[in-house]
């Protein structure tokens, strides 16, 4: 197996330098949430989003730097609207959220391999030091004792925290992804107590603190020459949302972005990651609020071995490999190497 995996590095690196020569293709454009140590068995928030080590990440950005071309978003637009080409074998690091390890951890190991990334921040938990919602019922199921819960809002719901915790964790998450009109804060408000586990401002500001991003921390990715983008102001699922609320989580987000670093962000990040393509209504209102392109977490790479306009890419539903806990650096040398066979991702 050993001797397997060796041959198949080898390959992919002589497949990548040889990419190094040629015309670009394709670009690939790689996803992270939060860079941490392993959770703990006592971990209390969502370890779904915990997706990579700091020995690991460094690992993937020395070898991005070494066998490809990371570029910044503004060289990717400047592709787009057809003013810039793109160098050999390009990538683009992302990252959603806003979580404080982002610059605490990520950052320098960015800087050491001048790999530049773009972070996408929901702005309204880093204003109003909110934890995310998917910590928020991470914590709550973590400390739960209940062996049943019943919940009343949206719908009549039954969860069995204890025996089946990880159910209730996915049937909980699938119900904030998919419900529309969904009163997030009542939903939430409700939960906790169905749960027996206390919930308010106090604990809700202390875990903010501890995992979310300031407005310092975001203008000091800003300043290390790091570019921030949207993933709207509370990370509501924007298919689920009437136009007044969309229209707020896009064009506030924005306003929220510009007021902090001095600058709007040209591109957002779909939260949940869903491509919206068959969505025109919600296209049309990332385009109202003044975005030039948009990311999905569709697994797929970005065509760029000839113009946008002929490539016929639509720049608000551009792919995303979403890196996790298992994704070691074989894995995205082989995408990088092989982008056609990505259907394994």
């Amino acid at each position: 197996m050993l001797s397997v995996r060796r041959a198949t590095r080898a390959l992919a690196a002589q497949a990548m330098r040889l990419r190094g020569r040629a015309r670009p293709r394709w670009l690939i454009v790689l996803a992270y949430h939060r860079v941490l140590p392993r959770p703990p068995a006592d971990f209390a928030l969502d370890r779904a989003v915990v997706d990579a080590d700091p020995i690991e990440f460094e690992l993937q950005m020395e070898r991005l730097s070494t066998f490809a071309s990371p570029i910044g978003i503004d060289r990717l637009l400047g592709f787009l609207s057809g003013e810039r080409d793109l160098p050999p074998n390009p990538v683009l690091v992302t990252f959603d959220d806003g979580y404080r390890d982002n610059r605490e951890v990520a950052l320098p190991i960015l800087q050491r391999h001048r790999v530049p990334a773009t972070f996408f921040v929901s702005t309204g938990h880093v204003a109003r030091r909110r934890t995310y919602w998917w910590d928020r019922i991470a914590y709550l199921l973590h400390h739960t004792t209940a062996d049943e819960a019943r919940l009343r809002y949206p719908t009549e719901l039954v969860l069995r925290p204890g025996a089946e915790p990880e159910r209730a964790r996915r049937t909980l998450l699938r119900l904030v992804k998919g419900m529309t009109g969904l009163d997030l804060e009542r939903f939430l408000g409700e939960l906790a107590p169905a749960l027996g586990v206390r919930w308010d401002d106090a604990v809700d500001r202390h875990i903010a603190d501890e995992t979310v991003m300031t407005w310092d921390d975001v203008r000091e990715l800003h300043r290390a020459g790091m570019a921030i983008g949207s993933h709207t102001r509370t990370h509501r699922i924007l298919y689920t949302l009437e136009s007044d609320l969309l229209d707020d989580e896009l064009a506030g987000s924005r306003r929220d972005i510009e007021q902090a670093i001095g600058v709007p962000p040209a591109a957002i990040a779909y939260p949940a990651g869903r491509s919206l393509r068959a969505l025109p209504m919600v296209t049309a209102a990332v385009r109202r609020a003044g975005y030039a392109a948009a990311f999905s977490t569709q697994p797929s790479p970005i065509r760029v071995d000839r113009p946008a306009v002929e490539a016929e890419i639509d720049p608000f539903d551009l792919g995303r490999f979403a890196v996790d806990a298992h994704t070691t650096w074989d894995r995205i040398g082989l995408l990088l190497a092989a982008p056609e066979l990505r259907a394994g991702w």
